[in-house]
Formats: structure tokens, sequence, C-alpha cells
């Protein structure tokens, strides 16, 4: 669907700007927001917390950061994983067209959970220069989503190819800031993306998955995205540091992993899990 023919469903306008659909169709919706165009960040919805309402925008005064970016908000409302044919195509499209209007400006994919998934796909797919993922879903296996959360997806997977799995894309030229926390959702994606100098990968143990909505209650959410949008990686550092606390693993945390490991197949590497939960740095 056209830029200028989308059906025009208007959020309520925000104090950083207002929110105007550019696309909607069976599966895919997409606002947009104008800000002063200091980055572009696209953000994508998670699942959502009831699977009878469509998403809406989601991170609004987050990802505008007070009006300073312009922001293109994804919701995936067949909840595929960016699956459906020409999904990706058409999220592609949306973004090229804005980089075309500021090419020199950032981009910034953003999102949790599935929206997660959502950014970190789109970031290799369309070269952004950095890609924020709370929490993203990495493998499709019934053992890593869980019986419950597959088997709403799995009609979807059998109709088309399920997702791709993030850990197989390359993201060359990309910088990831990707944070886990340590809950049953959680634990079996931690270590599928490796470590390297351009991936920030950290871990805070008490986060819950819904990560976004534990920071904003902390009044830490604002301060948490801000750093990961701006590529400020000491900031980003020191929030992690601060979240984290004096954590040590306890005998609670190895019997965790261990029930984890006999009860759901899943492959923590706790060794390697523990060196980026408890290290001196954060990845």
């Amino acid at each position: 669907m056209s830029l200028d023919r989308a059906p025009q469903f208007q959020i309520p306008d925000t104090p950083f700007g207002k929110v105007v659909m550019i696309h909607e169709d069976a599966n895919l919706r997409i606002w947009r927001m104008q800000g002063r165009d200091q980055r572009l960040v696209v953000s994508f919805s998670g699942w959502g917390p009831d699977l009878s309402v469509p998403q809406g925008a989601g991170f609004v005064g987050t990802c505008s950061m007070g009006g300073e970016n312009t922001v293109l908000f994804v919701a995936d409302t067949a909840r595929s994983y960016f699956t459906k044919p020409g999904m990706v195509e058409t999220i592609a499209q949306h973004i090229e067209a804005e980089r075309s209007r500021i090419p020199e400006a950032e981009l910034v994919t953003f999102g949790d959970s599935m929206g997660g998934y959502g950014a970190l796909l789109m970031a290799d797919t369309v070269g952004a220069t950095r890609a924020v993922g709370f929490a993203p879903t990495i493998d499709f296996t019934p053992q890593a989503m869980g019986v419950r959360r597959f088997s709403r997806a799995k009609g979807d997977f059998r109709k088309v190819p399920p997702p791709q799995p993030l850990s197989k894309l390359r993201y060359e030229g990309v910088e990831l800031f990707v944070v886990f926390g340590i809950n049953r959702t959680d634990a079996p994606h931690i270590t599928e993306l490796d470590v390297s100098p351009s991936r920030h990968i950290a871990i805070i143990p008490t986060a819950p998955h819904i990560i976004p909505t534990w920071l904003k209650k902390k009044g830490r959410l604002e301060e948490f995205a801000n750093a990961a949008i701006k590529g400020d990686l000491p900031a980003w550092q020191n929030a992690i540091h601060s979240l984290r606390g004096a954590f040590r693993p306890s005998l609670r945390f190895w019997v965790y992993c261990l029930i984890s490991e006999l009860r759901h197949g899943y492959k923590i590497r706790v060794n390697r899990a523990l060196d980026i939960i408890t290290g001196a740095r954060v990845t």
C-alpha cells in the first residue's frame, strides 16, 4: 500500500510529535512520527499482553528521545515473527524511503522479545548502524520458545518456513546492544549470539522477560535505551552494572540452571553465561 493512500488510523498526539499510520494490511501495521532527523529509529512491537488486540506503536517516547529522532513503528499483527510473505520486503521499503530522505542520519532498530527479533533481523537485512534488542527470541525450537509460546506460533510456521535463527546472521557493520534476564523465557537464548567487539551482550540476572516494563517501573528505561540508541557504550556499561548490583551466583541460581537443563533440554552453557553476568566488564 502506498504511503499517501494508507488508512490514517491515528494514535493520540504525543508531546514528542504526531504518530500517523502509513501502512496497514492484514498482517502488518507501520506508523511514522516526524522528529528532528538526528536519527531514524525503527521500533518493533512484541507480542503484546492481550493476543486478541493488535499491537500499537511501541516505545513512542523512548525511541523519539524527546523529538530528536524520526521514528517508524512496526507491528507484526499476525505475530508471525515477520515470516508472512512480503512482510520483510515491505518493512525494508518503508525504511529505505526514509533513508533516502535523510541519508546522513544513523539508522537504529529497536525492540523487545518478538520485536527484538525483528530489530536484529531487519538490522542485518537493511544494514542498520546499530540494533537494540531486549530479550530477543533467537532460537525457534519448542524447547527454546517454550511449548505454550511455540504452540501459538506453530500454525504460521507450518504454512511458511520458520523464522531464520538470529545466530546465523552476520551483522556486518552493525553494532548490537542486547540484554537478557535469567528467567525461563530468556535462558535458552542467552548464549546463542557470539560476543565480539561490536556485539555488546549483557545479562541482568534479576530481570524478567519483559525487560522494558521492568526498567520503566524502576525509572531507568530512558537512561538505558538512550545509551543503546546513541551507541554510548560507557553509559550502557554503567547502566548494566548499576542494575546488576552485587550479584553473585547462588545455590538457587545453579539449581535453576540444572533444572532448566534437565526439564527443558536447554543448553545454557553456564560457564560462559556466568562470565557475562559476573565479569568485571560488560561485553
